[in-house]
């Protein structure tokens, strides 16, 4: 299997009708400039895409504190994760013709 790597936004239709886009979305946060936001920012955005797994798998206990560690420690990476992170999202359109 090989990667592909692309040099700018273009879109690439296959028989399926999908498409593939270079890019995403930054962190969301009120002030870059506040390491604690932007860790807490990090940790709910986590928890909203495997916050339900992880609670099933260690419980609510162990999850929040999971999650509290996530955020202490993106907090301490804060100017590096506003630089170099980016959130894909996935879109699903489904019709009945």
């Amino acid at each position: 299997m090989t990667s592909r790597r692309w040099s700018k936004p273009t879109a690439r239709s296959s028989s399926t009708s999908s498409r593939c886009f270079k890019g995403g979305s930054p962190l969301v946060v009120s002030r870059n400039d506040d390491a604690t936001e932007v860790g807490q920012a990090m940790a709910n955005s986590c928890r909203a895409v495997s916050g339900v797994l992880v609670d099933a798998h260690i419980g609510d206990r162990l999850s929040e504190e999971l999650f509290s560690r996530v955020a202490s420690r993106a907090a301490s990476q804060a100017n590096e994760l506003l630089e170099q992170l980016q959130f894909f999202h996935i879109v699903a359109s489904l019709s009945f013709a």
